[in-house]
């Protein structure tokens, strides 16, 4: 599954074992974050109008919003800049 932001800067893409996503710059191609793996498999990505949060919806039913914002202000903290 991968999913263009409205944009174009970054691209949502499920990841290879398809129970995680993975945020990449589109541009430049670099890894900005990688999401965690959750049960059940990867089956819908859309974002936001203003490319700031990604919905991840799973065969499972379930369904996670992410703000890159907040995961990056996170990581930040940690000392895990992307």
């Amino acid at each position: 599954m991968i999913c263009l932001c409205p944009d174009g800067s970054k691209l949502a893409v499920s990841s290879e074992s398809e129970r995680g996503v993975d945020i990449w710059d589109f541009k430049t191609g670099t890894r900005l974050y990688s999401l965690p793996e959750e049960g059940g498999t990867v089956y819908w990505l859309a974002w936001s109008a203003n490319s700031r949060r990604v919905a991840v919806a799973r065969d499972n039913g379930k369904i996670a919003l992410w703000d890159l914002d907040t995961v990056g202000q996170i990581l930040a903290r940690l000392g895990l800049n992307p």
